[in-house]
């Protein structure tokens, strides 16, 4: 049997909301990709197809649009059929949508995400549903290749829990600098029968 290899995908760049007054506003559940974020997300594609030789087995996102849309343009781009969806793969459930962006930035760099009453879920619930979402895409598919579109601070929070699932979770800001993907990349994870794991980003 050939190696499993997954590729945990950050969803590309959704359309977004400013103010009259230059205000950056963060996207909610619904946005859609932007232009630019269409073209960065068949890029990416054309990167995934380059490095594997061959598409995907099979793939698999987010219920929310801008995932969804993003694991869209992968298919049609590698000939797959349609996508499907699971919804343990959104993002975090907050009410962020709508605030200022740099609000969330700044609260986030001091390490209060998921201490502000404004995100509704914890690391530790993340982590569970996470999981337990990974797990339905990829065991039925032993030495296939799948890719898995999400967000940022859940994939953060799976990427920690496939490598050290017997750690406690560290804080947020070690989450950030043990996996830190922008939008429009993806993580190729690749599992040797001997229990070896082997990451790689691809742009």
């Amino acid at each position: 049997m050939q190696n499993t290899i997954v590729y945990l995908i950050r969803h590309s760049i959704p359309v977004s909301v400013v103010r009259e007054d230059g205000v950056r506003l963060m996207y909610g559940p619904s946005a859609p990709l932007s232009a630019e974020g269409r073209l960065k997300a068949a890029r990416l594609a054309d990167s995934l197809l380059a490095r594997e030789g061959k598409p995907f087995d099979v793939i698999y996102s987010s219920t929310l649009l801008r995932a969804f849309e993003t694991a869209t343009i992968i298919a049609e781009k590698m000939g797959l059929g349609p996508v499907t969806t699971n919804p343990g793969l959104r993002d975090t459930d907050s009410d962020w949508g709508g605030l200022p962006a740099e609000e969330l930035v700044q609260v986030a760099k001091a390490g209060q995400l998921f201490s502000d009453p404004r995100t509704h879920e914890t690391v530790a619930g993340i982590a569970v549903r996470m999981i337990a979402a990974y797990n339905q895409c990829v065991k039925p598919h032993p030495g296939q290749t799948i890719g898995i579109v999400s967000h940022g601070d859940p994939l953060r929070i799976l990427y920690d829990r496939i490598c050290y699932p017997e750690e406690p979770i560290p804080p947020y800001e070690e989450l950030v600098r043990g996996m830190n993907l922008e939008v429009a990349q993806g993580l190729r994870l690749e599992f040797f029968r001997n229990g070896r794991l082997e990451s790689e980003v691809v742009l």
